[in-house]
């Protein structure tokens, strides 16, 4: 039942959190790229709150996610995936 297979795919935003931030953080520093740098590129998001994101106590926006994603010359496909 499609229902039932929707149903078990649920995820609690504090695991989305947890997931989003842990690939963030794998990302950045598989680039090699600091927090401090992250904060230093134009149009970027400071280290406070990158470490809330990479920590999963926050779950960044929509917004935040196209930022970390052209900052990491990523796709936010990359970020989210499973």
């Amino acid at each position: 039942m499609l229902g039932l297979g929707i149903h078990k795919r649920l995820i609690t935003r504090e695991k989305l959190a947890k997931e989003v931030g842990k690939r963030i953080r794998e990302i950045r520093e598989k680039k090699g790229i600091s927090l401090r740098q992250f904060e230093l590129h134009e149009n970027s998001i400071g280290r406070g709150r990158m470490s809330e994101f990479e920590d999963g106590t926050r779950l960044p926006s929509l917004h935040n996610l196209y930022k970390i994603a052209e900052i990491l010359g990523v796709k936010v496909s990359e970020i989210i995936k499973d």
